[in-house]
């Protein structure tokens, strides 16, 4: 951007060539080399029997070459096939965010909570807490100034004050 203005992008205006992997930088946009094609911002290699598209590296993401056009924006085309991108869940022709990130991002919640996807997660039974950062062992008089803190880089004990 300039003055707030969006610019075209120029793959020689930071002064060395930083187009990706298996790409150069041609009239000043990148292009995929001999033997790659264009699928949003990489250069993935041409399989045998597909169709020849334009080398253009995409910088949106979101673009498709014509021998994957069949994929959704949120999946690539692999060996001929349509596989959605991680974090992405269905058959590559349709790609839905995955609603199970507990299974793709395993830390994703604290050690004492269970994780509800789509990112949210909440403390197990006796823990109060946001669920992903921190959970507090709730004392039995309930009472806000008697909990003892577990942090999530400890996973156990004492960490803080408690009043019991």
């Amino acid at each position: 951007c300039i003055d707030g203005r969006c610019q075209p992008y120029d793959c020689l205006a930071s002064g060395l060539d930083d187009c990706p992997a298996n790409a150069r930088c041609i009239e000043r946009r990148c292009q995929c080399i001999e033997g790659f094609r264009s699928h949003g911002p990489i250069c993935l290699p041409i399989l045998q029997g597909t169709t020849l598209g334009g080398n253009d590296v995409k910088n949106d993401g979101a673009t498709q070459s014509p021998d994957s056009a069949k994929c959704h924006s949120n999946a690539a085309c692999i060996q001929n096939r349509c596989q959605c991108l991680d974090g992405y869940v269905g058959n590559g022709e349709t790609c839905v965010e995955d609603p199970n990130d507990c299974i793709a991002v395993p830390t994703l919640c604290h050690p004492k909570a269970i994780c509800l996807g789509r990112r949210n997660c909440s403390c197990l039974a006796g823990y109060e807490g946001d669920g992903r950062d921190h959970c507090y062992r709730v004392a039995a008089s309930e009472t806000a100034a008697s909990t003892t803190p577990i942090s999530r880089t400890s996973g156990s004990g004492s960490v803080g004050r408690s009043t019991e």
